[in-house]
């Protein structure tokens, strides 16, 4: 079984329109639904647990408790992908909402023209992207969403494993293998093929693997850590960031499977908050706390 989510949301769905309509959404017009499960909306939602950010059109995606996740195009459109409360095609159906604990967005292609988004019902729509929503939700759960189409195009369901899930990245738009990188309260990364199906590739990175012959590695600490960020090379698809709470960073190899560097928390009993590429892919910047 999946997990269970650690936190129970509220059960209404208004919650999602507690900020209120944005200004000038009303002129410029609202997609329906995703998937065929409602109809128009706007508004900005009170109860947001994650956000994404699509840099090269300034989409932005926010997922909230209620498990909605709501889409704000740069021209004003807003379209909401997911209503938790109609459970949509390849998702088990929940008597609760579960909400979307974290998203990436991949394959950050070219902003569409009105021609190329037949699917958009509102002329002004001129910023859909052929891009693609990965949302994981707190229960494990996988959903893949294109814009250009607005539908699902594949999903994992929260069977898939029994971990819980930390943190999701993706490889860079332009590789050669567009993978997910998911990172699990046993300090193991999970890596997921995408599209055209969500599955995992039976590739697990591990802690023991990641750290073995690390000198000084505390077994009491290794039997509580795990993945706290991941932040793959801007410039180099084979190379991806693996940091663990417990303020040990390791720089892998994903082609050849294993690890090339290893760098230490900078003070004693310091923990990991993140890391960040430099966009030449040659320096990364890590905060602690």
């Amino acid at each position: 079984m999946g997990n269970k989510a650690s936190r129970s949301p509220g059960n209404s769905a208004s919650s999602l329109t507690g900020g209120g309509p944005r200004p000038g959404a009303a002129e410029r017009g609202n997609a329906v639904l995703a998937g065929g499960v409602g109809g128009s909306h706007h508004g900005l939602p009170e109860d947001a647990t994650c956000l994404a950010f699509h840099k090269k059109s300034g989409v932005l995606a926010v997922g909230t408790s209620q498990g909605a996740i709501k889409v704000f195009f740069a021209n004003g459109l807003e379209m909401l992908l997911h209503d938790a409360f109609q459970p949509v095609a390849d998702m088990a159906a929940q008597d609760h909402a579960v909400p979307v604990s974290m998203m990436t967005f991949i394959n950050e292609g070219q902003v569409l023209s009105e021609d190329a988004a037949p699917r958009c019902e509102d002329t002004s729509c001129s910023a859909y992207v052929d891009s693609h929503l990965v949302a994981v939700f707190e229960n494990s759960a996988v959903q893949v969403w294109s814009l250009s189409e607005q539908r699902l195009v594949a999903s994992l369901t929260a069977s898939w494993t029994v971990e819980v899930l930390t943190c999701v990245a993706a490889t860079h738009p332009d590789s050669s293998f567009p993978f997910v990188f998911l990172g699990a309260g046993n300090a193991a990364v999970f890596v997921l093929r995408a599209l055209p199906d969500c599955i995992p590739m039976g590739y697990v990175i591990s802690r023991q693997e990641a750290m073995e012959h690390i000198v000084g590695d505390d077994e009491d600490q290794a039997a509580e850590d795990y993945v706290r960020c991941l932040s793959p090379n801007p410039q180099d698809e084979c190379q991806l960031l693996i940091g663990f709470d417990s303020g040990h960073i390791v720089l892998w190899d994903v082609r050849l499977r294993h690890r090339l560097r290893h760098f230490r928390a900078p003070l004693p009993d310091t923990l990991l908050s993140s890391v960040a590429w430099h966009p030449n892919g040659h320096h990364f910047a890590a905060g602690y706390r």
